[in-house]
C-alpha cells in the first residue's frame, strides 16, 4: 500500500507539472526587433490605445516608419498570425501534462439469497504516457520554436510588404504629379497648334503632330492616376485600416537613393543566418528527427498500463492488489510509423537544402535589381536631366533669336518633364527592390 501510494504521488505530481514558459509575444518580439527594429510589444495596446495612436498617426504626412507601425497596430491579418503562438503555447504546455488515470467498477448481483453482491474497482494509468512524457515535451518545446520562427517570417514579411507598398504608393503619386506636368505642356502645345493653324502659321501635319501628342499624354495621365489608386488601396489593405479611414497623407517627396548598399558576400550570410522561415524548416527538421528518435525507443511497449483493483465476493472475502497490461506487439511493431518518419525525416533535411539554395539566389536577383535600379536614377539625375535642362535653357535661346519655334521649346520641356518621371520611376523601383532584399535577407539592411 505504502509503494502504490509513492507511486499515486509521483503521477500526481508529474501530471500536473507544466512546461515553463515565457510570454509568446516577448520570445517573438525580440526575434523580430533583432531582424528589423521593430516593437513588436505595439500590438498588445489596448483598443483604445491603438485608436489613439493611429489617430496620432493620420494626422501627419505617413512615414515608411509610421506606415509600419499603422499595419501593426491595425491588422487583423497579424493578429490571426500571432494567435498561432498562443495555440503553439498551449499545445507545450499540454505536452508537460500527463493522462489522467482511468477508474472503473462493476456490482454483480448473486442467484442465492444471503449472498452479498459482487463489487468490483479498479483505477488504471497508462505507464507509457508517463515514461515518453520528457521526450514528448522537448518535442513540443521544438515545435514552438518552429511556430515561433514561422510567425516570426511572417511578421517581416508584413513590414517588408508595407515598406514596398508604401513607397510604391509615395512614388506613383509623385509620377502622377510630373505626368500632370507633361500633360500639360502637351495641352499647351495643342493650344498654340491650334492658334498658329488658325493665322495659317503651321502645317496641318505639325498641328495633327501635336494633337496626337497631347492625346498620348492624356493616355499616361490617366493610366498613371490608375496606378496610384490601386498603389494607395493596396497599402490601405496592409495598413489594416477600415475602409472610412482614408484620410490619411504621404510626404511631398521621395528619399533620395543612398550613395552605398552592404555587399553581397554580407547579404548572403546575414540571410542564411537571419531567415526565419529557413529557421522554420531547420525546427521542423528537428521535430522530425525527435519523433524519430522518440518512436524507435518506444516502439516495443506501446501500450503498458499499471493500476490497482479490489474485489468483494459474494461471501464477504476481499482482495486488492496491482494490476498490470501489456500491449503485445505481435502484428503492429510500428514499422510503418517507423517508415514514414524516415521518410519525413528524409524529406524535411531536403526542404532545408532546397530552401538554403533558394536564398541564395534570391538575394542575388534582388541584389542585382537593386544594384540596376541604383544605376539607373544616378544616371537621370546625374546626367539626363542635367542634360534635358540645358537643352531647354538653349531652345530658349535660340528661340528668342527666332532661330528655332516655340512647339520645339515646349518639346524640349515635356522631354525635360519626362526625364524627371523616369527618374522618379527609377527612386521608386529603387525603394521597392530594397525593401524586397530586405525580405530575402531576413530583415532590415
Amino acid at each position: 500500500m505504502r509503494r502504490g501510494g509513492v507511486l499515486a504521488l509521483t503521477l500526481l505530481a508529474t501530471g500536473c507539472a507544466t512546461v515553463p514558459r515565457q510570454a509568446p509575444l516577448e520570445d517573438l518580439g525580440r526575434a523580430v526587433a533583432e531582424r528589423t527594429a521593430v516593437d513588436l510589444a505595439v500590438t498588445g495596446q489596448s483598443r483604445a490605445a491603438i485608436a489613439s495612436r493611429t489617430a496620432e498617426l493620420v494626422a501627419v504626412p505617413l512615414m515608411a516608419e509610421g506606415a509600419v507601425e499603422l499595419a501593426l497596430l491595425n491588422s487583423p491579418g497579424l493578429r490571426a498570425e500571432l494567435e498561432e503562438l498562443g495555440i503553439a503555447d498551449a499545445d507545450r504546455a499540454q505536452a508537460g501534462l500527463i493522462r489522467n488515470p482511468a477508474l472503473f467498477g462493476s456490482i454483480r448481483f448473486p442467484s442465492d439469497s444471503g449472498a452479498q453482491n459482487n463489487v468490483e474497482w479498479g483505477l488504471t494509468q497508462n505507464l507509457l504516457d508517463v515514461l515518453v512524457r520528457p521526450a514528448r515535451v522537448r518535442l513540443a518545446e521544438q515545435d514552438y520554436q518552429r511556430v515561433q520562427h514561422r510567425v516570426g517570417d511572417a511578421v517581416v514579411r508584413l513590414i517588408t510588404d508595407v515598406e514596398s507598398a508604401y513607397f510604391a504608393a509615395l512614388g506613383t503619386q509623385q509620377i502622377t504629379l510630373m505626368t500632370d506636368k507633361v500633360r500639360a505642356a502637351a495641352s499647351l502645345s495643342e493650344q498654340l497648334a491650334d492658334r498658329f493653324r488658325d493665322a495659317g502659321n503651321v502645317s496641318l501635319l505639325e498641328l495633327t503632330l501635336q494633337k496626337a501628342a497631347a492625346a498620348e499624354a492624356d493616355l499616361s495621365l490617366t493610366r498613371s492616376r490608375t496606378d496610384a489608386v490601386n498603389a494607395r488601396e493596396h497599402l490601405q489593405r496592409l495598413l489594416g485600416l477600415p475602409a472610412e479611414s482614408r484620410n490619411w497623407q504621404l510626404p511631398a517627396s521621395l528619399p533620395p537613393v543612398p550613395a552605398t548598399a552592404p555587399s553581397l558576400d554580407t547579404l548572403q550570410a546575414q540571410a542564411l543566418e537571419r531567415r526565419l522561415d529557413l529557421a522554420a524548416a531547420r525546427a521542423d527538421s528537428r521535430v522530425v528527427a525527435e519523433a524519430l528518435t522518440t518512436t524507435r525507443r518506444w516502439r516495443w511497449t506501446s501500450g503498458v498500463e499499471v493500476g490497482i483493483d479490489q474485489e468483494r465476493d459474494t461471501n464477504g472475502g476481499r482482495v486488492i492488489g496491482p494490476n498490470l497490461s501489456l500491449e503485445l506487439p505481435l502484428f503492429d511493431r510500428r514499422q510503418a510509423a517507423l517508415a514514414r518518419l524516415e521518410a519525413q525525416s528524409r524529406q524535411s533535411d531536403d526542404r532545408v537544402a532546397a530552401l538554403e539554395i533558394t536564398i541564395r539566389s534570391e538575394v542575388e536577383q534582388n541584389y542585382a535589381l537593386l544594384q540596376s535600379e541604383r544605376a539607373m536614377a544616378e544616371t537621370y539625375r546625374d546626367r539626363l536631366i542635367p542634360l534635358r535642362t540645358q537643352v531647354v535653357e538653349q531652345s530658349q535661346l535660340e528661340q528668342n533669336y527666332m532661330l528655332i519655334g516655340i512647339f520645339q521649346v515646349l518639346q524640349a520641356k515635356q522631354q525635360e518633364y519626362d526625364a524627371w518621371r523616369r527618374y522618379l520611376e527609377a527612386t521608386r523601383n529603387y525603394w521597392m527592390a530594397q525593401a524586397e532584399l530586405s525580405r530575402v535577407v531576413g530583415g532590415g539592411i
